[in-house]
């Protein structure tokens, strides 16, 4: 084996290569971005402003869809504000007739801006018994006045 040998002589300072130092290990810093939450609050109503609701198209369960007995079903409407008010927490959608289909016969209506799109969504529970079921909702202000177009459903409960 061979012996390891320093060398017999030593290089002037200036041809000697800086002493090596292993660079210290630091930590990159994680950013973190600052947490915004972004807010959209309720739509500020407008004065003296007219409600309106127009039933554009039904997005999901189509009239005459039928459904096993208790199965949830999740029903969109799409609809416009086509109002001059903005629809806002005091907004409510309520049942006018037929079967509640397993939900209160009184809903929120989505926050919407007058002029604006908005997909109004209730989950329903096919009932128990075969047979065919009907659910018309109106939209409420908050003066406890109706407006607008008139929002339904209409099912088929099968026999298991």
């Amino acid at each position: 084996a061979c012996d390891y040998l320093p060398p017999s002589r030593s290089l002037p300072p200036e041809q000697q290569a800086p002493v090596f130092k292993a660079p210290a290990l630091v930590s990159s810093p994680t950013v973190t971005p600052p947490s915004e939450t972004i807010s959209v609050g309720e739509p500020t109503q407008i004065p003296n402003c007219t409600n309106g609701l127009e039933y554009i198209a039904d997005i999901t369960v189509p009239d005459g869809t039928q459904f096993d007995a208790g199965t949830v079903i999740e029903k969109e409407w799409k609809v416009k504000n086509n109002g001059t008010c903005n629809w806002n927490n005091t907004y409510t959608l309520r049942l006018i007739s037929g079967s509640p289909l397993g939900v209160e016969s009184t809903q929120a209506l989505i926050p919407a801006r007058n002029g604006t799109e908005a997909i109004v969504h209730l989950e329903f529970i096919a009932p128990q018994e075969p047979g065919k079921y009907e659910a018309t909702w109106q939209a409420y202000g908050p003066e406890g006045d109706a407006f607008g177009e008139w929002l339904s459903i209409s099912i088929a409960v099968t026999t298991p």
